[in-house]
C-alpha cells in the first residue's frame, strides 16, 4: 500500500483541501530479454484504489497539508520593528529594533532527543549594539520546546547570551553556525567580518590567493575558529524584562551586569 499527494498545477489560488491518496499497488517484475510493448509494460505494475485522506487542523477545519501547525515567534526583543512597531525584515538596511539587517538565526541546531531547538543570532540585535561591528558582540541564544509540536506550539524555554570572539581591531566577529555537543555545551563557528579577511596584519592572518571572481584581489583570511560555548553558568534571561526591544542587554557594546554570559573557549583553530 501507498500513499500520494496529488499535485495540482493552476494559476491563482484554488480553494483546495490537500489530501492523500491510498493505492494496493501489486509489482510483476519482468525479467524477459525482448522489449516489451508499453500495454504490456502497464501490466507489470497494478494499481488499485484503497481510499482518501483529507488533511484538517486539529478542530475539522480544512487545511492545505503546508499549514504551520507549530510556527515559531522570537520575543519581541529579537523580531525586527519599525519605528512604527511594523515589521522590518530588512536586508541592507538595520530596522529600528530587533536583529540587523540580514543578521538573523544563522546558528541552528537541535538536541538529540529531537526535544529542543536552538537558535543562535549572527550578531547582536539593534538594540544591544547590532548596528556597528565594535559593539556587535552579545548576540542571543534561545531554545525552544519542540518535543510535542506537531499539536502544540513550541515554547521559548530558555534564553542567553553568547559573547562573541573579536578581530584584532575589537570587531566582533559573526556567528555562522551552531552545533549541540552535549547538555549546555555547544560548538560555534564564527567567521572573520565580510569573509575575506579584516584588518589584522599579515602576520595575524592566513593569506588567500587571489581567485578569477575577485578579479585577482588578493584577501586575508583572519579567523577560522570553532569555540566551545557552556551556558551551565550563563544567566537564562528569557521570560524577562529583555524579551522587550525597551531593555536592551548591552549598552555601547557594554553588557548589563546583571547578566552573566556563556562561557567561551577557543578550541579548533
Amino acid at each position: 500500500m501507498c500513499a500520494l499527494s496529488p499535485l495540482v498545477v493552476m494559476n491563482g489560488t484554488v480553494n483546495y483541501q490537500s489530501r492523500q491518496l491510498v493505492l494496493d499497488f501489486t509489482l510483476t517484475p519482468y525479467n524477459g530479454q525482448t522489449p516489451l510493448s508499453f500495454s504490456a509494460t502497464q501490466q507489470t505494475l497494478q494499481l488499485t484504489y484503497k481510499e482518501t485522506l483529507l488533511y484538517t487542523e486539529r478542530g475539522g477545519v480544512a487545511v492545505i497539508g503546508l499549514d504551520a501547525l507549530g510556527s515559531i515567534e522570537p520575543p519581541q526583543a529579537i523580531v525586527p520593528l519599525s519605528t512604527t512597531g511594523q515589521l522590518a525584515f530588512t536586508s541592507g538596511t538595520d530596522p529600528a529594533t530587533g536583529r540587523s539587517g540580514n543578521q538573523g538565526f544563522e546558528g541552528l541546531t537541535i538536541s538529540p532527543d529531537d526535544s529542543t531547538l536552538y537558535a543562535l543570532l549572527q550578531s547582536a540585535t539593534i538594540q544591544d549594539g547590532g548596528s556597528k561591528k565594535s559593539t556587535a558582540r552579545y548576540p542571543r541564544l534561545v531554545a525552544y520546546d519542540i518535543s510535542n509540536s506537531i499539536i502544540q506550539r513550541p515554547s521559548l524555554v530558555g534564553k542567553w547570551v553568547v559573547p562573541l570572539p573579536p578581530d584584532s581591531s575589537g570587531k566582533a566577529l559573526g556567528a555562522s553556525g551552531l552545533h549541540y555537543v552535549s547538555n549546555g555545551i555547544f560548538l560555534v563557528l564564527s567567521r572573520d567580518g565580510n569573509g575575506h579577511g579584516g584588518s589584522a596584519t599579515l602576520s595575524a592572518c592566513k593569506l588567500v590567493p587571489p581567485f578569477p571572481a575577485s578579479g585577482g584581489e588578493i584577501h586575508l583570511y583572519c579567523h577560522r575558529q570553532a569555540d566551545l560555548i557552556s551556558i551551565a553558568r550563563a544567566t537564562d534571561i528569557h521570560g524577562t524584562s529583555f524579551d522587550s526591544p525597551r531593555k536592551p542587554i548591552a549598552t555601547r557594546g557594554v553588557l548589563d551586569s546583571g547578566i552573566v554570559p556563556a562561557e567561551n573557549v577557543g578550541f579548533v583553530n
